[in-house]
Order: C-alpha cells, then sequence, then structure tokens
C-alpha cells in the first residue's frame, strides 16, 4: 500500500481527485516537486495520475497537469479541484494558483479527449473571485457534478465572505451551466410577493425599469410601481431594496418618491448618492414629460433629502425618461430615452462639469436611433453606456426585431460598441449614422452562446423555470405546483380576468418556433377548460383548449380575444380515450396555426390566424407576446389540468 503514501517519483503526495469512466478508476492527486519543502516553492505542485481496475492494482500514468508560466493564472501551482465527463469529454476544473496575479487563487478549466493528454482552456481562468463579496485569497476547490433535477451542472466554490466575522467567513460559491463553459450564477431579486403587490394590477402597470448599481459593499435595486397608466395619471410609486449579495436576502422596500418613473440611483465620487427619474406631469397645460430630477438620498436615514434638481428639460425629439448619470474624466453625463418607445426611439446624451447642470446636449445627438432606416433593430432606444473590464465602451439598449411594422417578438435587450471621442463625447463605434449594428463585437477570447430551445419534462424537475412567468401573483399562490412528475394547474378565473389566472407562460421570443405540451385533463361539463395558449393580455389572447359539450364529449377549439372582440373556432371532437392529449402551436413569423393529437404523432390543425404584437394591441402595448398552459374552473369545483412536459422548440431563425 505504499502507492496511497506518495508517487514512485515524488517525495509527496496528497489531495487525491477520484474519478471514475468506462470501467476505470483513476486518481489525480497534488505532487509537490521533488527536494521542495518550504514555501513558495511546495506549492509549486502538479496533478499526478494513476489508473486502476480493480482499486488494488494501480498503473502511474503521465502527469496530467503542471504548473504555467510567467503571469498565467496557474504559474504558481495546479490545485484541488474535480473531473467530469460530459460533452463528449473530460473536464478537470481545478484551484489555479499564482503569487503575482491580482486574483492569486481562480478557478481554472482543461479538456481531454481520452483522459491522460489534457489541454488548458486559453479563456482561463474561467471563474475569478467575486471581490465585492468574497476575499481574494480564499477562491478554490471546485468540485463538479451533474444536477438531474436541474439539467445543468452545478460547481461548487470554497470562498470567504467579506461581510462575516473573521472566523465565519467560510462559506460555499454555487455556480451552475449547461455546457460546462458559459456559466451563471444563481440569483433571485423582488420574489417575496409579501413586499409588494401588483395583484390584479391593469396591462402594462407593475413594475417598470429595475435599476441595479452596486457601491462599497451594497447592491441597490431601484425600480418603480406603476399601479395607474390611464389618461393623464400613472401614480408612479419609486421604491430600493438592497442587499449584500445579489442572490439575497434582499432587505424591505424603502419607499422613495412618486413623481415620475424610471429612477436610477447615481454614486458620486464625492460619496454621495443621487436619485434620478423623469418627471411626470399630470396637468393639461403642461407637457406630460416634464424633465429629468436630481435630488440626494442619505443611505443613514433612508430618505431623500434637499432641493430636486430639475436638470434637463429635454430635446426636440420629446417623451423625455429612462435618464442614468455616469462620471468619467471630469464629466457627468446624463443619458436618456427620447422619442417614445416605438419606431422614433432613440437615445440623447448630455453632459456637465457639475451633477446638478446646466447640460449641454452632445453634438452627435441622437446617438443611436433607428427610424427612418433600414436596419434589423427596430425601435432602438433607452439606452445607458458602461465601460467594460477591458477598458472599452459599451451601451446596452431596447430594441425590437421588428417585421415591418410587426412587432412580434416584442422589446428586447442589444448591446452596441462606443467610442469616446476626442472632444469627450461618445458615439456609436461602427458607423457615424447612429444606426444600431446587427451583431456585437465582443473580445477574441469569449464564446458568445445562447439558449434556443427548451424542454421541460417535469419528471426531472422540482422547481417551474426560471424562463416562466404567472400572472401578478405567485405560482404557489395561483395553484401552480410540481409532484408526482407532472406539473398541476389549479383552474382558475377566465383569461378575461386580473386576477387568480391558473396561467403559466414564457416569452415568445423568436419568430418562428413551436410550443408543445403533453395534457392530461378531465372537464366535467362547459366550464372547465385547460390547453395551450398565444397570450398577450386578457383582452388579447388565442387560446388553443379542451373541454367537452353539453352530451360531455371531448373536444377542442380555439377562443379567441383580439381588443375585446371574441371569437370561437369549429370544435374538433376527440375519441372517448382522450388522455392525453397533446397540443401544439406552430408560430412561423406573424401566423400561428394549431394543432391537436391523441398520440403525440399525427396532429390535426384546429385553425391558422394572425399572432400577436405590440403593434395590433389597443392600448399599452409593449408588454410582449408569451405563450404557455393554463386551466380554468368556472364552477368552483376544483378541477386542474396536468401536464408531464412542455416544449418550446426553435425552428429557423
Amino acid at each position: 500500500m505504499d502507492f496511497f503514501r506518495k508517487m514512485s517519483f515524488a517525495d509527496s503526495t496528497g489531495d487525491a481527485i477520484p474519478f471514475y469512466h468506462e470501467g476505470k478508476y483513476h486518481i489525480f492527486s497534488l505532487t509537490s516537486p521533488p527536494g521542495t519543502t518550504v514555501y513558495p516553492a511546495r506549492l509549486r505542485t502538479t496533478w499526478s495520475h494513476s489508473v486502476s481496475e480493480d482499486l488494488v492494482h494501480w498503473e502511474e500514468l503521465p502527469t496530467a497537469l503542471y504548473p504555467g508560466e510567467g503571469d498565467e493564472p496557474d504559474a504558481s501551482g495546479v490545485w484541488t479541484g474535480s473531473v467530469i465527463y460530459g460533452e463528449g469529454k473530460n473536464h478537470a476544473f481545478y484551484t489555479g494558483y499564482c503569487l503575482t496575479a491580482e486574483y492569486q487563487q481562480t478557478i481554472c478549466h482543461a479538456t481531454s479527449e481520452d483522459g491522460i493528454t489534457w489541454t488548458k482552456d486559453a479563456a482561463n481562468p474561467v471563474i475569478t473571485p467575486m471581490i465585492e463579496l468574497y476575499e481574494k485569497l480564499d477562491w478554490r476547490d471546485p468540485y463538479v457534478f451533474y444536477n438531474e433535477e436541474d439539467k445543468c451542472y452545478w460547481i461548487l466554490i470554497s470562498a470567504r465572505r467579506l461581510d462575516m466575522p473573521v472566523t465565519r467567513r467560510g462559506c460555499i460559491v454555487l455556480y451552475r451551466s449547461k455546457d460546462l463553459v458559459n456559466w451563471e450564477i444563481l440569483s433571485y431579486a423582488l420574489t417575496d410577493e409579501t413586499k409588494f403587490d401588483i395583484k390584479g394590477m391593469d396591462t402594462a402597470c407593475g413594475i417598470w425599469a429595475p435599476n441595479l448599481t452596486y457601491d462599497n459593499g451594497t447592491f441597490y435595486l431601484i425600480y418603480t410601481i406603476v399601479y395607474t397608466n390611464r389618461h393623464r395619471f400613472k401614480d408612479t410609486h419609486n421604491f430600493m431594496v438592497t442587499a449584500t449579495d445579489p442572490q439575497g436576502p434582499w432587505s424591505a422596500p424603502i419607499p422613495l418618491n412618486k413623481m415620475g418613473f424610471d429612477p436610477s440611483l447615481f454614486h458620486d465620487p464625492d460619496g454621495t448618492k443621487w436619485l434620478v427619474n423623469m418627471l411626470f406631469d399630470y396637468r393639461l397645460d403642461h407637457k406630460r414629460f416634464g424633465g429629468v430630477g436630481v435630488q440626494q438620498y442619505d443611505p443613514k436615514t433612508q430618505k431623500l433629502v434637499g432641493p430636486i434638481y430639475n436638470v434637463f428639460k429635454g430635446s426636440d425629439k420629446g417623451t423625455t425618461e429612462g435618464p442614468n448619470i455616469f462620471y468619467h474624466n471630469g464629466w457627468y453625463y446624463l443619458v436618456t430615452a427620447e422619442g417614445g418607445t416605438e419606431f422614433k426611439h432613440c437615445v440623447t446624451m448630455c453632459r456637465s462639469r457639475k451633477l446638478t447642470g446646466p447640460y449641454e446636449i452632445s453634438p452627435y445627438a441622437p446617438v443611436l436611433t433607428s427610424f427612418g432606416k433600414d436596419v434589423q433593430l427596430k425601435r432602438a432606444g433607452h439606452g445607458q453606456i458602461i465601460q467594460g473590464k477591458d477598458g472599452n465602451w459599451y451601451m446596452a439598449h431596447l430594441c425590437s426585431r421588428s417585421l415591418d411594422d410587426c412587432s412580434i417578438v416584442g422589446r428586447e435587450t442589444a448591446i452596441q460598441n462606443m467610442t469616446l471621442t476626442e472632444d469627450g463625447w461618445f458615439k456609436l463605434s461602427a458607423n457615424d449614422t447612429a444606426s444600431p449594428e446587427d451583431f456585437f463585437e465582443v473580445p477574441e477570447e469569449v464564446e458568445v452562446k445562447s439558449a434556443k430551445s427548451g424542454f421541460t419534462d417535469f419528471g426531472k424537475v422540482t422547481e417551474i423555470p426560471l424562463e416562466y412567468m404567472t400572472l401578478r401573483q405567485s405560482a404557489k399562490t395561483c395553484g401552480i405546483t410540481i409532484s408526482d412528475g407532472k406539473l398541476h394547474i389549479q383552474g382558475g378565473n377566465s383569461l378575461a380576468s386580473k386576477y387568480n389566472q391558473g396561467l403559466l407562460v414564457r416569452r415568445h421570443q423568436h419568430h418562428s418556433y413551436d410550443f408543445t405540451a403533453k395534457m392530461e385533463f378531465a372537464p366535467r361539463d362547459y366550464c372547465h377548460m385547460a390547453g395551450l395558449v398565444c397570450y398577450y393580455n386578457y383582452d388579447n389572447n388565442y387560446y388553443l383548449n379542451m373541454s367537452v359539450d353539453d352530451e360531455g364529449k371531448p373536444y377542442v377549439m380555439v377562443n379567441v380575444s383580439v381588443n375585446k372582440e371574441i371569437s370561437q373556432s369549429e370544435k374538433v371532437y376527440l375519441g372517448e380515450n382522450k388522455d392525453p392529449v397533446y397540443l401544439k402551436a406552430e408560430v412561423r413569423e406573424r401566423n400561428v396555426t394549431f394543432f391537436v393529437s391523441q398520440d403525440g404523432t399525427s396532429y390535426t390543425q384546429v385553425v391558422d390566424m394572425r399572432n400577436l404584437s405590440d403593434e395590433r394591441v389597443d392600448g399599452n402595448g409593449f408588454a410582449g407576446a408569451m405563450v404557455g398552459v393554463t386551466c380554468q374552473d368556472l364552477h368552483g369545483d376544483g378541477i386542474q389540468a396536468d401536464f408531464e412536459w412542455l416544449d418550446y422548440s426553435v425552428c429557423r431563425e
């Protein structure tokens, strides 16, 4: 058993990393260079490698990983980690140690086709410490595994929190990934519906324009609750919640003001904090958009203090909203949305040497717009400028991939490369026309990936996927749960109601997709309905639903509501053996076609119709179209519909 004490060529071996794959047991272990017993030389460990078929007889293999050189993230040593097989190859995640680096400990990655020869990831380190929350030095020992319920790879990292007593800082940080390359941290905010009440609010009301900033160990989330969006009144209440960790817990809402929407928080280099929001004026003899207000916020009293400075009344584009301020090189830059959020939407920039003004408009204004231009990204505006860690400047902005005059996918977010001019202004890097570019230039080392489709098997998940939403209430409050391998939706009010909806939907994100659901439902009369819905709001939806006639015969049909005009398709009757039923919506740009099947293979077309869009609904049309499943119980009998799986599948883009 001498083998388990050290490798044959080493003075010491430790921190065994076991791995089993294709009938073989592997042990990777940390091995210091021979003759090194003192710091820092002893830290320059390698990953030794041995293999066995019976856990008794072991074969030494070539060293798997060596430390890097120079300023590479693992130049001072390759430390403890884990190995996993996934996505067609072997993956090693390990602690990279570099004494001369800004982050001495980082998470690095290497891959191997055969498990013997390993190639380090050119993008190393793949995960660096979040220094606003955790100590720089301790960020190590990654353990990776595949979570069957979440259908993601999870990585656990040993770390130390900054905001805890020195003897209680140890913690585990969780990241997840769908592909072992692109990682996202798990985070939530505004999930406690006891802290805000938006039940029954009108279309396009509710929570508007969240703004997240960070300063000195605290995250600040600012948002508006719009209680009214009719006539000249809006009743806009602005709130703030704070947290030391973006994963929460978040504080109770702090009320700020009620005098306009789209708030943001500016952290001045002098240490003061300022609330920035558009000023809304309900008076008929005044412009509705009364300017941009700036008022100081006192963190100690959690109140706004001092006068309100109206720093910008807007340009000739009108409808000045979405203001935010940033500071650079002695200038305060004010960025606003103007022109309304439809096709005349644009971004205007101003600057001043003083926070409270006066502000001058950029000679490049508008700095971004797609109005009157032959570009893919229409309705471009409402932007915010930020400097990346690479030193370059970028603008994130609102837009829509419209089909002519029809925004099928609603509002989306894009990003543009920006240039700081010699005279201290910002403009688009790619052109002098302020036209948004279809493609965003990213650093060469970044591989851009996005999830295109989504299949949810409720036999393999315990929580509703984050992309699905409910109407103004939590899923639990609406009677939507997961158990016994199925999604259960208790029958709620009709789709025309603002309250107590048994409705679960996700954003319509692509011009062409299929949405399919496998449903079990046993209606007893015409007041029981369940099925698949293309939903914009309670006045605009196409509902492929199953019910029964007066003789108890099951059928499916489409109930149509377009700007309160109600119609129905012909019924398609089902056989006696009605469970399960497969329902499908085929969305192809402006049109949607509904189908039904009893075997999941042979589908019968129910109806073909026009799709929903921001421009084709009356009133506040900027909520965006959604697709999902629903159930109604208009008797109050406790009826429910069960769904085994939902599938959002992109066909072509």
